[in-house]
Parts: structure tokens; C-alpha cells; sequence
């Protein structure tokens, strides 16, 4: 991050909030009042969901809806036609489902609300595009539904932001990445996290709209975004240019890099189960055994996995438990159990399997350069 471009922003940002505490400005919290309205009113279950939907997004519906683009308006023209309520509903269901996490689950889901409420929308309007959603419109609505984990997304203001803080990411339509976007508003966020002055304020001004909801300052993560965008808080700063094929490229590597580095952890997680689980071989010492060649034996000792065999002419030394699991000895005159032996031995292959995949993991994500 750019931290000189950072610091100017935020000092002009800080500068409009101290302003706003002593006009008063209740217009200023809108960002704020829509999520506290939505959480107050949203029921999946609703017997009435379209009355429900109305109240919900009452404070919503003029944050995204203007005169081009009507997007919670789309949304109450399905509502009002009774056979279209349960769609709708059910589409919501599906958006507002549990992903554990995965960003790129989470875009899937967007854009297929996107498409699926679409598809009703010109089934009724084929004369207008207002109604329609977009990808911007559904990821808004997932901020309503849970601010904490999510954050508001506008075209403009993220590539402002990035190119301020020389965020290598492309946020336009064709290459768009909500995990890009959620990370570089986490490293917005961590940047004011603790910052009391500027957090003090946010509790004055902002708290009280959310109705004690915790919203985990994402809301102000990107209330500092879109002012920056719309009150010209860039003016006069060296902003370096990145040719978007250039900016591209780098994004596409570092999701490479994050890709990579995420299934390395879980690998190494994997490896790391498998070298800690209890060994529970049993003790073969002073068992007899057989072997096709050397006759029966007596097991004398285990030296670390070698097991040295008494055989009548010669002894001899194996390696346990593969000698048993692959067939080259047997116990003579009793049953014994092999059932450990062979999961131990499909372990040690497990990880052998795993550290070799890490080295090339490893060995990719070093070949990756920014």
C-alpha cells in the first residue's frame, strides 16, 4: 500500500467527519440507516415476503435504484405478481446461503442471482433494461445481508482506490474478482482498525443507525472509498498509471500466488495429521514367522523398522511392516492381525505423496514473479 496517498486520503476523510459531527448531518448516514433498516425487517420465512421485502429495503431501494438502473424496483415489479413471489424468495435463499468462506463460491452465487431474477424480469419487461440486475446490484445485497463479512462494491471508486494505493488488481467487468476486491478492502480495514481518533468518530456519527449491530467497520471501509472518489480526495497526487494489460497480469499472479499458497497449507495441514497419528504396529519380537525361501524363523528383535529373523541357516533382516504386507513373511501356527500394518503403509505412501506435491507446489509458487 501507497502510504503517503493513504495518509492524505484518510486526513481528508477524518476532516469531513469532524464536520459532519458538529453539523449534525443525519443525510450523511445512509450507508448506515439502509443495513440497520434491512436487518431489522429481513425474514427469509415471511409468510408475507413481498410486504417484508418493502420494508427491508425501504432505506436500500435509494441508494441503488436512479433514473437508469432499477434494480430494487425490478425486484418489487416480480413481487407484486403473486406467482413470482416464491421465486424470488427462493432465489434469495439460495444467494444468502453458507459458502464457509469461499469467495469465488460466493461471486458464482451473485452472478447466478443476477441471471435467474434476470431471466423473470424480461420475461415481463422486454422493452426496458432498468429492472435489471447486475453483479454490483447482488453484491450490494449481500452487504445488507451481512455486513460484517461483505463489502459494498462500486466499479469507480475501487479502481480509484487501487490506483491510490497501488493495489495490483483489476476490478473491471471482465476480469472482476470479489476475493481481489475483499482483499484489498481487509488491508483498507486493517489500516483503520485501530486508528481511536478516526473509530471514535465512526461511533458518534454511525453506531447508532446499525441498531447495535456490529457491522465490523466494513460499512466505513467503504464510506472511505466512495468519498474519496466523489469528494476528489486524489486531486494533486502522484498516481502512478498501470496500462490495464500490465495491472491485469499482475492481479492474475498474485491469485495464482494465493492459490497456491492456500493449497500448500492445506497439505501441509494433511502431512502434518498424518506424521503426528498415533503408530499402533504390533510387536512381532519372538513371534514365528515363514518365509518361501528361508523356511520358519523367530523375530529376534525390531531395530527401528528392521526386524533381524532367525532363520534355521542364516538370519536375516526385513523391513517392517511392509515384509508383511507384501507377502514375503507370514506368521506361522497363529493368526495375527495385519490391519495396522497395511494402514501404516498406506500412510507412509500418503505422505510421500504429500511432500512431493509440496516440493512442487513450492517450487511453482517460487517460479511466479511480480
Amino acid at each position: 500500500m501507497n502510504k503517503k496517498n493513504f495518509e492524505t486520503v484518510l486526513e481528508q476523510y477524518m476532516g469531513r467527519l469532524a464536520g459532519l459531527e458538529q453539523a449534525d448531518d443525519s443525510d450523511q448516514v445512509y450507508k448506515w440507516r439502509a443495513v440497520g433498516c434491512f436487518k431489522r425487517f429481513w425474514n427469509l420465512e415471511a409468510a408475507d415476503f413481498a410486504g417484508m421485502f418493502e420494508k427491508a429495503m425501504q432505506e436500500a431501494g435509494n441508494l441503488l435504484d436512479d433514473a437508469a438502473m432499477q434494480p430494487v424496483a425490478g425486484l418489487r415489479m416480480l413481487l407484486a405478481r403473486e406467482p413470482e413471489v416464491e421465486y424470488v424468495r427462493e432465489c434469495f435463499r439460495f444467494l444468502f446461503s453458507d459458502d464457509g468462506g469461499d469467495l469465488k463460491k460466493r461471486q458464482d452465487r451473485a452472478e447466478f442471482f443476477a441471471d435467474k431474477i434476470n431471466e423473470r424480469i424480461r420475461y415481463y419487461e422486454r422493452t426496458t433494461k432498468k429492472y435489471l440486475q447486475n453483479r454490483d446490484h447482488v453484491i450490494y445485497y449481500l452487504n445488507l445481508w451481512k455486513p460484517e463479512e461483505n463489502y459494498v462494491f462500486e466499479a469507480s471508486s475501487a479502481s480509484g482506490w487501487a490506483a491510490c494505493t497501488e493495489f495490483d488488481g483489476d476490478f473491471s467487468s471482465k476480469n472482476f474478482s470479489l476475493e481481489s476486491y475483499y482483499r484489498m478492502c481487509d488491508e483498507l480495514l486493517e489500516e483503520i482498525r485501530e486508528n481511536e481518533e478516526l473509530t471514535g468518530l465512526y461511533s458518534n456519527l454511525f453506531e447508532e443507525e446499525l441498531d447495535g449491530y456490529d457491522d465490523q467497520l466494513h460499512i466505513l471501509v467503504y464510506d472511505i472509498m466512495d468519498c474519496a472518489s466523489l469528494y476528489r480526495y486524489y486531486a494533486g497526487m502522484d498516481i502512478r498509471k498501470v496500462p490495464g494489460r500490465e495491472r491485469t497480469k499482475v492481479a492474475e499472479a498474485k491469485a495464482a500466488q494465493e492459490k497456491l499458497k492456500q493449497e500448500i497449507e492445506l497439505k501441509e495441514k494433511r502431512l502434518k495429521e498424518l506424521q503426528e497419528k498415533p503408530v499402533n504396529l504390533p510387536d512381532v519380537v519372538g513371534k514365528q514367522v515363514s518365509h518361501k525361501t528361508y523356511g520358519t524363523g523367530v523375530v529376534q528383535s525390531n531395530d527401528n523398522g528392521t526386524l533381524l529373523v532367525h532363520f534355521e541357516k542364516a538370519d536375516k533382516k526385513f523391513k517392517y511392516p511392509s515384509v508383511f504386507t507384501q507377502g514375503f513373511l507370514s506368521f506361522a501356527g497363529e493368526e495375527t492381525q495385519t490391519g495396522e500394518m497395511s494402514e501404516f503403509e498406506a500412510d507412509q505412501k500418503k505422505k510421500a505423496a504429500l511432500e512431493k506435491e509440496i516440493a512442487q507446489l513450492k517450487k511453482s509458487l517460487g517460479s511466479i514473479t511480480l
